[in-house]
């Protein structure tokens, strides 16, 4: 959407359907390719052809624009027409036509006649025609003239060059050449106040030229002051005589009592000024790089409050880029500025600067947009999701690019200014809660120009996700290793009394000798077994503390769950001992399956892609019926995988435990593909120790006593070819 200059009427490359005005009286346009937003009151441009304007001037009623780099360089508007201004023959010679490469400034002389900076002199015009002003001995000796400006008396043409400035003088015609003996002598933009001192500037330095003294009688200099500021770019003197200067960092103000340079602070005046014009006593009119910035500057100079409004395009300038030292104030009031692609005015008379609230709305959570109809209603997250991404979004006359935005959860404080618009919450509980947003443009304190928006949620949780649950499992983890520990300890005070009072038994009764080593063997094997339970479980217990940890805690949810079935089954083992029937104390082999499978699943859960598992069995066991001694198989599944698979570097590792019957025996085998048992000895061989499974070797210790008391078992390990280990243990029927 563009507005045309010439009659203020709408001009859209689409039809327009129809139009209306939303609440906050903005008007906007439907057309088949989508809504248009239309300011009556903005900044309003130029004929497309009129480009890259750096040069402005004006003669009864009639502007001049000069661009550097277009051929047809100069352009004449009157009474809302433009065209190219045609030379019929050059000024000079050696020129091929009279117009090019425009530079800076404007300038007018008492008489009313204008002048413009061009590449190669000084452009007068006196309403019938153009002349050259010579500024040189000749043509080639020309000093390129930057920045032009006149004096307040307009005695004076203020030419800005590489080697410092030139006073020409209207009347007498001649010229003074001040130079700020400066390393760097490239001078950017001068001014003059009431006193009708010179002010200039360079990249790097700001000067004051006293005529009166006939010389430079105050300097600003980056390496003198040791200032943060570079690169002045623009200087201009206001009604009220301040001094004020763009630099690439902001804007600064000279404080005539301090007699310094001082920035003047604004959390929206920290961007590169490309130009600085002031009306009357009203407004101080800033080029930035994302727009116009107008000052109340009549305020500031009382109060030093500072009120900006912006214009950008979001509420009226559309231009790209505004142009470096390229602004312009008409005798009819109208603001000219230029930009990388058109060129853009606006009356000053109906500027209207007052500052209107933003509506603000919650417009996302989690990358899902709300609906417009649903907007206002409660927002249920996804069942499990605890943490949630709120985006924001601002409408008004008076979006800039850059507001800021504050949020607030449920009662906790407000957050700081944000310039992100969106917000993080983690950690959100089941129930409902309440998200508030507000929204400013940076520097406005007052309240009364900040919009809320506010948004219910509703969050629905499994409990190991609620904000406590770590806690709650520790509780929980510390219950069960106190109770099993009250287990173990109770249990070997038990066992120990029986010892005790088999001891005091085989005394009285020194005939029973062979009945005196049968019961201390059991003893020893029942020893031997409570050394292996609590082996198993803190084993167990390592793995729920390595879930938490990881903050995995569906996953220790689980591991505490499967944890409480296998106490029941150590502890179902346990009861019930009959010294005199070594198999009172068996369990089925159904029951011994379900415990290694609930072991391997939890190593599974250590080592994640590591190894596959198969537990199978011959069909014609009765697996519910046919019993063995607790704990024998689960020592030799966990060597085969934390001292056999585990070292495996290439593909998955195969653990496989089988259960057939042969010439009137059990027979259970365990078999692995790891590295091997002479591999796992030079795997740990730079320990202090040479390794050996605790829990083998306490397996290995029961088997040895069992055979002593005349039960039929064997144990055998063989190393497999190809790689691996299997372990068989035969039971008899």
């Amino acid at each position: 959407m563009t507005i045309d200059g010439k009659k203020d009427s709408i001009f859209l490359n689409d039809p327009i359907n129809f139009l209306w005005a939303d609440k906050n009286n903005q008007l906007w346009a439907a057309t088949e390719n989508g809504a248009y937003q239309i300011f009556l009151n903005g900044f309003k441009h130029l004929d497309k052809k009129i480009q890259q304007i750096w040069s402005f001037a004006e003669y009864n009623n009639n502007l001049f624009f000069g661009s550097y780099y277009n051929q047809d360089s100069l352009w004449v508007y009157k009474n809302g027409e433009s065209q190219s201004f045609k030379s019929k023959k050059p000024v000079i010679p050696n020129y091929n036509h009279l117009f090019g490469e425009f530079y800076y400034g404007n300038a007018k002389d008492n008489l009313g006649n204008t002048y413009q900076a061009l590449h190669y002199g000084i452009l007068k015009y006196n309403g019938s025609f153009f002349e050259l002003i010579n500024l040189g001995n000749e043509p080639s000796q020309f000093p390129l003239p930057l920045y032009i400006t006149n004096t307040q008396d307009k005695k004076n043409l203020i030419v800005c060059t590489k080697e410092g400035i030139i006073l020409h003088n209207f009347q007498k015609k001649t010229n003074k050449y001040i130079q700020c003996n400066h390393s760097d002598k490239f001078c950017l933009s001068a001014t003059s106040d009431k006193a009708q001192n010179i002010w200039f500037t360079s990249q790097f330095g700001i000067y004051r030229y006293n005529p009166i003294l006939d010389s430079i009688d105050y300097r600003y200099e980056a390496d003198l002051n040791k200032i943060k500021y570079s690169f002045f770019i623009n200087i201009h003197c206001d009604t009220y005589d301040n001094i004020w200067v763009g630099c690439n960092q902001g804007l600064l103000k000279f404080n005539k009592i301090l007699g310094s340079f001082e920035t003047v602070e604004s959390l929206v005046l920290n961007k590169k000024i490309e130009a600085i014009q002031s009306f009357k006593d009203k407004y101080l009119l800033l080029s930035v790089v994302d727009g116009v910035y107008v000052m109340d500057l009549k305020t500031y100079q009382f109060s030093k409050n500072i009120i900006i409004k912006k214009f950008n395009q979001f509420n009226g300038f559309l231009g790209s880029k505004t142009n470096q030292s390229s602004s312009f104030i008409d005798s009819k009031d109208n603001f000219w500025v230029a930009s990388n692609d058109l060129l853009y005015y606006i009356n000053l008379n109906n500027l209207d600067i007052q500052i209107k609230p933003q509506t603000i709305y919650i417009t996302e959570i989690n990358n899902n947009r709300i609906n417009y109809q649903s907007y206002g209603k409660p927002y249920n997250l996804e069942y499990g999701v605890n943490f949630a991404k709120f985006k924001f979004e601002s409408i008004g006359a008076d979006k800039s690019y850059d507001l800021e935005y504050a949020y607030q959860f449920d009662d906790s404080p407000w957050s700081n200014w944000l310039k992100e618009d969106y917000a993080y919450i983690d950690n959100i509980s089941s129930g409902i809660h309440h998200l508030s947003v507000r929204t400013r443009q940076p520097g406005i304190n007052n309240h009364e120009l900040y919009n809320f928006s506010h948004l219910e949620i509703i969050a629905d949780l499994p409990f190991y996700k609620e904000k406590n649950f770590p806690l709650k499992a520790a509780i929980v983890i510390l219950g069960l290793f106190g109770g099993l520990l009250y287990i173990i300890f109770n249990n070997r005070r038990n066992k120990e009394k029986a010892k005790q009072k088999l001891i005091q038994l085989t005394i009285e009764k020194e005939n029973e000798v062979g009945e005196k080593t049968r019961t201390i063997n059991y003893l020893q094997i029942q020893s031997l077994q409570s050394q292996l339970d609590p082996h198993f479980v803190f084993n167990i217990l390592d793995v729920v503390r390595a879930k938490i940890g990881e903050n995995k805690m569906e996953d220790a949810s689980n591991v505490l769950l499967d944890l409480g079935k296998l106490l029941r089954q150590f502890l179902e083992a346990n009861i019930n001992l009959d010294i005199n029937k070594l198999r009172s104390s068996e369990i089925s082999i159904k029951d011994e399956i379900d415990l290694i499978t609930a072991y391997v699943r939890f190593e599974q859960l250590q080592l994640p892609f590591k190894f596959n598992y198969s537990i199978d069995y011959d069909k014609s066991i009765d697996i519910e019926n046919v019993c063995i001694p607790p704990m024998l198989i689960q020592p030799f599944v966990e060597n085969a995988i934390k001292h056999g698979i585990k070292h495996r570097q290439d593909d998955l590792g195969e653990l496989k435990v089988n259960f057939n019957v042969a010439n009137q025996k059990l027979i259970c085998t365990i078999m692995d593909n790891g590295v091997g048992r002479a591999k796992t000895q030079e795997v740990y061989k730079n320990e202090v120790k040479s390794h050996k499974s605790r829990g083998t070797y306490l397996v290995e210790k029961r088997i040895e006593l069992m055979k002593e008391m005349n039960f039929g078992i064997e144990l055998s390990i063989t190393d497999v070819k190809s790689g691996g280990t299997m372990v068989t243990i035969e039971f008899e029927l």
